[in-house]
This record gives C-alpha cells, structure tokens and sequence, in this order.
C-alpha cells in the first residue's frame, strides 16, 4: 500500500514536473533563449512551486538562479513580487534595485521601483525612478504616480521650511565675557 501511494505522488510530480518544463521550454524557444540543463531544472522547480503557490520553495529557487544569474532582471523583478506578495517589502525593494541596475530601459523594473520607493517614504528617490520610467516607451502610466511623489517631497520642504520660520530665535550674543587669569594682573 505504501509502495503504491508513493509511486503515486512520484509519477504525479514527474507529470506535473514535465508539464511545468514544457511551458517553460515552449516559452523559451518563442523568445529565442537557451538554457542550460541545471538552469532549466530550477526554472522548472520555480514554475511548479509558483503554480502550487509554495513560496517558501519558489523563494529557493529564485535565490539559486539568481546565483547562476546574478544580473537577471527579469530574475530580480520576479523574485520582488513574489517578496511583495509575501509581505517582505525590504527584500523586495533590494530585488527592484538590483533588476533597474541591471535594465534601466525597463520603464516597468524603473515603475516599481519608483512605487515601492514611495510606499516606504523615499519621495525623492521615488519621484526619480519614477521619472525616469515616464520617459520611456509603455512609462506613462507611471505620470500620475510621478507627479503624487514630487508633491509629497514639495509638501515636505514647505514642512520644513514653516518649522524653521517658527523655531525658537537662538540668541547669537556671547553671553558675559568670561574673565581670564591675565586679566587680574592688569588691575
């Protein structure tokens, strides 16, 4: 009975591995990309895990290819949604990074970035992915975005700058003066 349960699972995982292989590899071959045999057991592990919604395991096999792949973007860009969806948004901003580095033309990698810049208070740093992803071609979905992040940072230094008009004036007199010792010899 044992046997035949777990002959079960294994020829239901082999199915289901294969079939993940398959669309990975159809995929490939329509864009024109070559795997190597190591890299496309993991791309087969990810999509099967991603599929059956197993993040912790997908989460492994991202972080192997981006081993092989240190400067996929694609990779990294994937990987930060999968961290967004699991809540680990710091991982995930690292990810946005490092797949705008690796393809500042992407105005999606630039979007996203600008956007999980925004969430976590970096207006400036989000006006300027942001800005840069309106720039290029499919970027100008990202115009409302944009304009949101530059009036955050414009509120923010109004802020500033009211704080400053109502601080407290320093004085800038010295104070008394103190006396020094040679100051008593001369009297």
């Amino acid at each position: 009975m044992t046997f035949k349960v777990t002959s079960r699972f294994a020829l239901a995982f082999a199915l289901l591995s294969l079939a993940c292989s398959v669309n990975i590899q159809s995929a490939n071959a329509q864009m024109g990309m070559t795997m190597g045999r190591k890299e496309m057991i993991h791309m087969s592990l990810l999509k099967c895990y991603t599929d059956l919604g197993r993040n912790a395991e997908a989460e492994g096999e991202y972080n192997i290819l981006l081993a092989m792949k240190p400067n996929d973007g694609v990779l990294h860009f994937n990987y930060a949604r999968l961290l967004v969806a699991a809540g680990k948004k710091g991982p995930a901003l690292i990810h946005y990074r490092k797949a705008a580095q690796s393809n500042p033309g992407n105005a999606d990698f630039q979007g996203q970035l600008g956007q999980m810049l925004y969430n976590a208070n970096d207006f400036a740093g989000a006006s300027r992915a942001l800005g840069i992803a309106m720039q290029l071609p499919g970027g100008d979905r990202y115009k409302g975005a944009y304009e949101s992040a530059v009036k955050q940072m414009q509120q923010i230094q109004q802020n500033r700058m009211l704080q400053q008009q109502n601080a407290p004036a320093k004085s800038s007199s010295p104070g008394p003066k103190k006396r020094a010792a040679d100051d008593d010899e001369d009297e």
